[in-house]
């Protein structure tokens, strides 16, 4: 007895074979090139031995006679019925009152919206028999997992937006037009504080910024915009608010912006952060209406009186926001998750844990950690992505992967040596050539090999001696101790 039985015309037999592999990584799914043997007595027993029939619908099968008493058979026997519409069509007479779900321009990719809200539905009505597994990639094929994103911000950073965005276009665009072992493209997050703000820059100096963003995304490059409240809160700033947060969307063709995750101002002008799964989720429906890039939830840990934040209940307020949503990515502050390593691995653990019970996976990032140990130990426990400040506040050491103060570069500039990138060789070796923006161009170089090594690690199966090898044994060892099963599925 199958979970799910498939139908089709046979002229969209492509698009219902790459169905049938999307619903098999989770369902037990029968199609019709099982059968063996006269084709209506493998229908008849089919469709009324499924727990679910899911038709592809469209212009051209809703006319056929075979697909409409195969909808007949399904009502008759009491089989649920999820449409699958490929087009802009209505189920066939009789069966309109069905709730369809939107799977057109659907090309195969494990994050289109129509997807998962397939999933979500047979979900519903039959139990996952095995976990959604972890994808290779997001947006089509663009980015990568498991993935950092650059961070830019006028706040605590030897490299201030205009010099960041230059060096970081730089890079993608002699990166990508070289032939590197490593060249993926680069990622970046901006704030959406920087972007509007004339205080930190001025007027030439944000229309430089917008430049060199809409140049790194034509060079391949991917943008996640921010929502400008962790600047605001560390300048203290009280007259950051929606409405710039909204104008700011509107300067930078982004490929995915972050809700503004924090509610209205009290008496004295200041913000707490969004933490129900109710405000989170209107937040994000509300800022969607203004952009045409995807928006993603920020989801926090409210903050106890006396410092840290109260982790008991955050899980299920992730779980309620991704089930409700399902977006791209949902982020997490890794300054919430705990104060040290093993706090914040933990909690990140747990919340892959919850997450794994959804008919589809959620990819998840963690803010503000840029650090190489924490990726390669958070990755193991369940995260995707990341962003963070580290390339342009410190020097890292490629051995040891380890982050210097950034007058220690001296120290490493052999290790450019070795780099693949014979542009990069050039403009350390340029006396015009800053010391902050040649030590920011060898940390990319480093990120970019290591980022590679890190999802060969994770699609070969092999996370747990990636961790080993970045961070050693004994310390690897010191971790598994005090969380047990933290790398069983690395």
């Amino acid at each position: 007895m199958a979970d799910i039985c498939i139908s089709y015309k046979s002229e969209e037999r492509e698009i219902a074979r790459a169905l049938f592999e999307e619903l098999s990584k989770l369902w037990d799914v029968w199609w019709d090139e099982f059968i063996v043997g006269p084709y209506d007595k493998a229908i008849e027993k089919a469709i009324p031995d499924a727990k679910c029939f899911v038709p592809i619908l469209s212009i051209l099968s809703r006319e056929s006679e075979d697909v409409k008493d195969e909808y007949r058979l399904a009502k008759q026997c009491e089989v649920p019925i999820i449409p699958a519409a490929i087009d802009e069509c209505n189920a066939p007479i009789g069966f309109g009152g069905l709730s369809k779900v939107n799977l057109e321009n659907w090309d195969g990719e494990e994050d289109h919206p129509g997807i998962r809200t397939l999933k979500s539905k047979i979900e519903q009505i039959v139990p996952m028999r095995k976990m959604p597994p972890r994808p290779d990639t997001i947006n089509g094929g663009k980015i990568k997992l498991p993935n950092l994103f650059h961070s830019v911000s006028s706040f605590e950073t030897r490299l201030d937006p205009p010099d960041a965005t230059r060096i970081l276009n730089l890079f993608e665009k002699e990166n990508m037009g070289s032939e590197s072992t490593f060249s993926d493209s680069t990622s970046l997050l901006i704030s959406a504080y920087d972007l509007v703000y004339g205080n930190k820059q001025n007027d030439k100096e944000l229309k430089f910024i917008k430049s060199a963003l809409d140049s790194f995304r034509r060079n391949g490059g991917a943008i996640l915009l921010d929502s400008g409240n962790y600047e605001a809160a560390r300048f203290n700033d009280t007259e950051w608010s929606h409405e710039k947060y909204l104008s700011a969307l509107s300067l930078t063709n982004a490929d995915w912006a972050f809700s503004f995750d924090y509610g209205e101002a009290d008496e004295d002008g200041k913000r707490t952060p969004l933490t129900t799964s109710d405000d989170i989720i209107e937040g994000v429906v509300r800022d969607q209406l203004y952009s045409p890039c995807p928006i993603n939830p920020i989801i926090h840990a409210p903050a106890l009186p006396n410092g840290g934040h109260k982790l008991e209940g955050l899980n299920e307020v992730i779980l309620e926001v991704a089930r409700t949503l399902q977006p791209a990515f949902l982020a997490v502050p890794e300054r919430e998750l705990g104060p040290g390593l093993i706090e914040a691995t933990k909690a990140i653990q747990n919340i892959r844990k919850t997450l794994s019970g959804l008919p589809f996976y959620q990819p998840l990032h963690i803010l503000g950690t840029g650090d190489p140990w924490r990726i390669a130990v958070f990755t193991a426990a369940g995260a995707d992505s990341f962003d963070g400040l580290e390339w342009s506040r410190y020097c890292v050491d490629a051995n040891q992967r380890l982050l210097h103060h950034i007058q220690h570069f001296d120290f490493f500039t052999w290790q450019i040596e070795h780099s693949e990138r014979d542009f990069l060789k050039q403009a350390i070796k340029n006396d015009k050539v800053g010391l902050a923006a040649k030590v920011g161009l060898h940390n990319l170089d480093f990120y970019a090999g290591f980022c590679t090594e890190l999802r060969d690690a994770t699609n070969e199966g092999q996370l747990a001696r990636f961790v080993e090898r970045v961070i050693g044994e004994r310390n690897s060892k010191h971790i598994e101790q005090n969380i047990p099963g933290v790398f069983s599925n690395a």
